[in-house]
Formats: structure tokens, C-alpha cells, sequence
């Protein structure tokens, strides 16, 4: 090989390495909550190297009682390049009241929710990313929100639900009653608006529920029951179930859900 050619080369791998760091380079928004503008969302977005993506994974955290560093901390865990990888543009929200998200947490409300939502509506606005390119991954609280975000959203491309709580009627144990009492009030209102159960037949895409037999915080029965409603209203829709309490081992359903995004992107 001759120095030009040489010299080509290095400049081929020295291009490609660029374009491939820029493409998997993570990006750090805030923007409006769209129920008050004064309130800011805050957003992770990260491109896969390859294009075109295959879709969109948005995902919603868990609850946080100490540490409220919202998404921040599916960044840290590594979880974007999982989805990256596979040739997902991902994308992780703090909810409000956590990270640099503003405003207190409503458990599950519609503030909530919105937040998600406005999220959805500024990757439109911005990527040309619609809501029909995009899967929402949910985990426990934000199972929650996921799952009342797909009843107001209905041409979403898909859902995954990770130990949500589809019926606040039946919530019992000390720790969510105290959680929700404190940040919303219990009341018929404020169940209903935090309860997909009772908005299933609003939810039109294909769901994958995953979820603890022993789960104390967010009961079976309110999985099965929603399941059941989902089935019954044509819904494509799949229930896994573990023997487990509420924080189901990753290693379970990491397949289980690589074989959902299969099936939903063929």
C-alpha cells in the first residue's frame, strides 16, 4: 500500500468514527409541559448508529423514593444502548417532580401523563418522529403512566408494561396509599384518572404485560383483570407472569421483550 492510499484509509476510518460518535451521542433536553409552559420536561433522546430506526422506545422510570434523579438513571444503567443497538432511536422522560423535570409529582396523574405526552408531541415537532413510530416501555409507576398515556394516544406502534397498577381501587399496601394520598388525594376522580382498567377500551395497540404473581404494591388481579379487557376489546395483546414479587429480575423478560419489538417492527 502507498502513502495516498495510506493516507485515504486514515481518512475513511477517521470519518466513520466521527459519523458513529455522533450518532450514538446522547442529547439532554428541556422543554415546556404543554399544561404549563412555565414548567419544564426533561428528556433524553439517543439515535442508533444505523438508519433508518426502527422506531421510537420511549421509557418511563420507576419510582424513586430517595434519589429522584428521574431518567438519568436508565442512562446510567446502560439501558438506551440495549434498544440503540438493536436499531432504536430511545428515548427516557423523567416524570415530574424528578431529575429536571418541574413540578410535584402527581402519582401517576394527568400532570404526569401530559408530560409524557408533550414529549411525544415535541419529537414530532422536532425528529418528524410520530407518534405511530413509537413504543412506550413502562416500569411500575411509569407502567402506570405508559398505560393511561395509550389510552389518549391510540395509534401508538406498541406497549410494554412492567409491574403497573391498572386499578387503584385495589391498592392496598401502606407505601403507594401513602404515596398517593400525599401527592393527589384518594378520591373516586383521582382513581379513575390513574386507572387503565377503567379506559381499556381506549387502547388500540398490541400490549406486552410483565408482571409479579406476589406482587404487593401493584396486585395481580388488577393485571389479569386488565388483560382480560384488553383481549376482550380485540387488543393484540400478551401477559407474562413470574414468580415474584414486585420488582421482576430483568433477566426474565429481557427476551421476551426483544421478541415484542421483533414482532411489532417485521
Amino acid at each position: 500500500m502507498n502513502l495516498s492510499n495510506e493516507f485515504n484509509l486514515f481518512i475513511a476510518i477517521f470519518i466513520w468514527n466521527t459519523v458513529s460518535q455522533s450518532a450514538f451521542a446522547m442529547e439532554h433536553r428541556l422543554i415546556p409541559h404543554m399544561d404549563t409552559k412555565d414548567k419544564k420536561v426533561e428528556y433524553y433522546i439517543q439515535k442508533p448508529a444505523l438508519t433508518p430506526s426502527k422506531g421510537v422506545i420511549l421509557y418511563i422510570h420507576s419510582h424513586q423514593p430517595d434519589n429522584k434523579i428521574g431518567a438519568k438513571i436508565v442512562i446510567e444503567r446502560g439501558i438506551p444502548e440495549v434498544y440503540t443497538n438493536l436499531g432504536f432511536t430511545f428515548v427516557a422522560v423523567s416524570q415530574p417532580g424528578y431529575g429536571a423535570s418541574e413540578g410535584p409529582p402527581d402519582f401517576c396523574g394527568s400532570f404526569t401523563q401530559n408530560a409524557i405526552i408533550s414529549v411525544i408531541n415535541h419529537l414530532n415537532e422536532t425528529e418528524k418522529l410520530e407518534s405511530s413510530q413509537i413504543i412506550l416501555i413502562g416500569k411500575s409507576r411509569g407502567a402506570t403512566v405508559a398505560s393511561m398515556v395509550a389510552t389518549k394516544i391510540q395509534n401508538l406502534k406498541g406497549i410494554v408494561l412492567i409491574a403497573g397498577m391498572y386499578d387503584l381501587k385495589i391498592v392496598t399496601d401502606e407505601r403507594s396509599v401513602s404515596n398517593f394520598t400525599k401527592e393527589a388525594g384518594i378520591n373516586e376522580t383521582t382513581i379513575i384518572e390513574r386507572s387503565a382498567l377503567y379506559h381499556a377500551d381506549k387502547m388500540k395497540c398490541p400490549a406486552l404485560l410483565i408482571h409479579g404473581y406476589y406482587d404487593i404494591h401493584a396486585p395481580i388481579q388488577a393485571a389479569f383483570s386488565f388483560y382480560k379487557a384488553l383481549m376482550g376489546g380485540n387488543i393484540d395483546a400478551s401477559l407474562h407472569v413470574f414468580s415474584c414479587g414486585h420488582k421482576v429480575p430483568e433477566e426474565n423478560y429481557d427476551d421476551i421483550i426483544i421478541n415484542f419489538l421483533k414482532k411489532l417492527t417485521q
